[in-house]
């Protein structure tokens, strides 16, 4: 985000494709998806997203400053790359931690998601 003032243009396209990363686990949230559907979710829809991301962000590091914003950001990002994308693997995982921390309090994220219910059902269909 600090990348925006200083270089718009290609910042603002790579935050829109993260967003949209975020709005599809949104979906899948809402949704209250199991973790092999969630996993399906990524396959289709995230996968892809994160496949023309990378190469977008070689071609732009040569022309980014290294201690710029966008510089850091991109370093940070394919140094980091193989663990960011760990979640497509896993319907269980989260895609950022901020996410997984919630696992802690489940019943402030269930009533948050509006999942509390299908939660209780599946665990009573389960017994």
């Amino acid at each position: 985000m600090d990348a925006l003032e200083e270089r718009p243009n290609e910042a603002g396209l790579l935050v829109t494709e993260i967003r949209k990363l975020y709005l599809i686990e949104r979906h899948a949230r809402d949704e209250c998806l199991e973790p092999k559907q969630r996993w399906q979710l990524r396959q289709e829809k995230s996968v892809p997203i994160l496949a023309a991301f990378k190469p977008r962000l070689e071609e732009l590091r040569p022309g980014c400053l290294p201690q710029s914003p966008l510089g850091k950001a991109i370093r940070y990002t394919l140094a980091e790359w193989e663990p960011l994308n760990r979640y497509v693997q896993d319907g269980r995982l989260e895609i950022d931690n901020n996410l997984t921390e919630n696992a802690i309090r489940p019943s402030a994220v269930a009533k948050r998601t509006g999942c509390s219910l299908a939660i209780r059902r599946r665990a009573g269909a389960a017994r």
